[in-house]
């Protein structure tokens, strides 16, 4: 796989997963992804596939230590609402023509600000911005278009009910 790539759907014993390649840690990795009803099973699996390679779990400070040694910026960290991905040399992962919703986004309806959302971020599922919204109750009918302020843009976003994912 190409780094910040993805494969959906990869069957990993009977267990329907998303791979990734990010590998944040600056090592050669991958993040694996499955239904909850999976997790149990797929640890199990992985730590016993694991012990001939001494497969060692490790917590987000180790993944932290290994980001920061390898000199790659975290937002909260080296990066933020004031220091741009240009500014940390991951101008590559910038699309202009596009945003990804966050917290913090007021939501509109003409010029009327209705809303703000509370979490957002780019869903691999879906290949598409999803967000959870606080919005006033006059405004959120499902499947109501509204707009949300995406630094400086306002980008079209439709009310749906949540989940976003539900289980089979």
């Amino acid at each position: 796989m190409k780094y910040y790539t993805l494969k959906n759907h990869v069957d990993i014993e009977g267990m329907d997963c998303l791979i990734s390649y990010t590998g944040y840690t600056g090592e050669d990795g991958y993040e694996i992804y499955t239904a909850n009803e999976n997790i149990e099973k797929l640890w199990n699996l992985l730590m016993q596939k694991g012990k001939k390679y001494n497969l060692t779990p490790c917590g987000l400070g180790a993944r932290d230590t290994l980001r920061l040694e390898a000199g790659m910026p975290l937002y909260g960290h080296e990066m933020d609402d004031k220091v741009s991905p240009f500014e940390t040399d991951l101008g590559f992962g910038v699309k202009m023509n596009k945003g990804v919703l966050r917290e913090h986004q007021d939501i509109y309806v003409g010029d009327k600000i209705v809303g703000h959302t509370t979490s957002g971020t780019f869903s691999p599922l879906f290949k598409t911005s999803i967000a959870m919204a606080l919005i006033d109750k006059e405004y959120s009918n499902l499947d109501s278009v509204v707009e949300v302020d995406v630094r400086g843009r306002k980008l079209k976003a439709r009310i749906i009910e949540l989940p976003f994912y539900k289980k089979k």
